[in-house]
């Protein structure tokens, strides 16, 4: 059986990759039930 393994680390909002991946789980906690159950808008 193959053991999965998670890093954690900080990450680089100058890194287009990083800054997207933030900002979705941002999104993704706004448009929640106990968030704005919205969208953030695009100027966020």
């Amino acid at each position: 059986m193959k053991e999965n393994r998670i890093t954690v680390r900080e990450a680089d909002l100058f890194d287009s990759k990083d800054s997207e991946a933030v900002l979705s789980v941002l999104d993704s906690y706004a448009r929640d039930p106990m968030g704005m159950k919205k969208s953030l808008p695009k100027t966020v």
